[in-house]
């Protein structure tokens, strides 16, 4: 069963959250913010194709990018307007910020599994997976695939076989993290699948945590983008999508600066 709402999610999309581990709201996301987001992504490879230059893939993709958001306003944008928060609001009985994203441009590796250090199933989970679809999912690019109620298995097998979910840009899924899901080979392997994961958790959880405002959304203030968990790449040295002039000679000034004190620490190790 999935949700297309008007307005609010309504309460039997958190019972199937429950029950089933997952719910799709058809939607969530508008598909014009899709297109936004996706002229942004473009942008954001364009202006810094040299720092991307060695890890991109062959078909020119990106690697998995946590907490671009930072960086690429259009996908904070997608979580501050996306109406499946309101079923996390209603399972969390509070109101739901993010922790961080992931975004991606291709298929995940195939086969299914569930998020590990994740504890408890409801209602002790204070932690959910939410899934946009930035562009249609099929089987050409790779489906998602789940495992329905796999998240009630306390030792983490998922016994059931998978089933097949193709979305249109902008449906949203909701996920239990201890949901065994993952995605299916994709019949065409080089085409782009743009999806962005949002890791979201309730604001009384965050302890000390500080947040950034968006849209009347509370996001977690991180500085850093993590390149598919290898590296680092600090904000000021990306630039951001619809950057001025000055935006953009001010980042290559800093960018220069680094390499320049890369190359010094380099001839005093050497020395």
């Amino acid at each position: 069963m999935s949700f297309r709402p008007n307005a609010k999610v309504p309460p039997e999309a958190v019972d199937q959250l429950v029950t089933d581990g997952y719910v799709i709201v058809e939607g969530g996301v508008r598909p014009l913010l899709c297109n936004v987001a996706n002229a942004d992504l473009d942008e954001f490879k364009r202006r810094n194709r040299r720092t991307l230059k060695s890890a991109v893939d062959h078909a020119g993709r990106l690697p998995q990018l946590m907490n671009l958001h930072l960086v690429v306003d259009a996908l904070a944008t997608v979580f501050s307007e996306n109406t499946a928060l309101d079923v996390c609001d209603q399972f969390f009985g509070d109101e739901t910020v993010l922790a961080g994203s992931l975004l991606s441009e291709s298929h995940g590796e195939p086969g299914v599994r569930a998020e590990v250090g994740m504890d408890g199933t409801h209602p002790t989970a204070r932690h959910l997976m939410v899934w946009v679809a930035l562009d249609d999912v099929s089987s050409d690019n790779g489906p998602l695939l789940v495992v329905p109620g796999s998240h009630h298995d306390a030792a983490g097998d998922a016994d059931s076989p998978p089933i097949q979910l193709e979305l249109h840009r902008g449906d949203v899924v909701v996920s239990h993290p201890r949901l065994h899901l993952g995605s299916a080979p994709p019949l065409a392997p080089r085409r782009t699948r743009r999806t962005v994961l949002l890791h979201v958790r309730p604001l009384g959880d965050g302890g000390s945590q500080d947040y950034m405002e968006h849209n009347t959304r509370k996001m977690a203030a991180v500085r850093r983008v993590v390149v598919a968990e290898r590296s680092t790449w600090r904000v000021k040295l990306l630039v951001r999508p619809g950057a001025g002039v000055g935006e953009r000679l001010e980042v290559t000034g800093r960018i220069l600066k680094q390499r320049l004190l890369t190359l010094r620490n380099r001839a005093l190790r050497s020395s």
